[in-house]
Order: C-alpha cells, then sequence, then structure tokens
C-alpha cells in the first residue's frame, strides 16, 4: 500500500502509541489503534500548544472519509460508517501543516 499526500509517504503496517510530530516538541498520542468504533487523541507539548487542529482520515484509494475540527487538546474521535479496514489520518494545524500522518486500522 502507498499513499502520497503533501508528501507524506505511508507504506508501511505498523501501529503506534506515541508519535513525535514535525512540530518540535510536540508528541501526539493516538489509541487504541486497531479501534472498533472510536480513537483517542492527545497533544501534548512544551510551551504554547495550539488548541485547533484539522483532522482528516483518508481511505486506501485516497478519497476523505471524516473531517472534523477539533479545539481541544484531547478528546474522542468517532469516524461513523467505516468498513474494517486501513486509513490514513492526518492532524494538522489550521495553516494546513501537517502535524502528524499516521495510519489507522478499523477492526
Amino acid at each position: 500500500i502507498y499513499f502520497n499526500y503533501f508528501e507524506v509517504r505511508c507504506d508501511t503496517l505498523e501501529g503506534f502509541d506515541n508519535i513525535i510530530s514535525v512540530e518540535k516538541d510536540l508528541i501526539i498520542e493516538v489509541y487504541p489503534n486497531p479501534f472498533k468504533e472510536y480513537f483517542q487523541y492527545k497533544i501534548v507539548g512544551n510551551g504554547n500548544v495550539q488548541m485547533n487542529f484539522l483532522v482528516e482520515i483518508y481511505n486506501i484509494f485516497g478519497q476523505k472519509v471524516y473531517k472534523d475540527y477539533f479545539t481541544t487538546n484531547t478528546g474522542i474521535i468517532k469516524p461513523e460508517g467505516l468498513i474494517h479496514g486501513i486509513y490514513l489520518l492526518l492532524i494538522s494545524n489550521l495553516n494546513h501543516e501537517i502535524l502528524i500522518s499516521e495510519k489507522i486500522v478499523k477492526s
């Protein structure tokens, strides 16, 4: 599987617990993975962490299947209507700079 979105490459199937993002001193946790109905996110940083985030989920064909904005650094994401499979999770700031790009699995 290969997906190229804004020059972010994802070509392996690995789970993740803690993700260090492209932003310096910013850690993003997404769990559980694989998920059934929902997953949680937590964004932690030293200093000022922007509290406005864009969360998008894409299927393996590059189609956007979920989009929402969040204003807190912790929360629950319930993407409805997803079938079992592999998806690409993108969390960006409001300037559309990708903070994290990781695969998630709906079980």
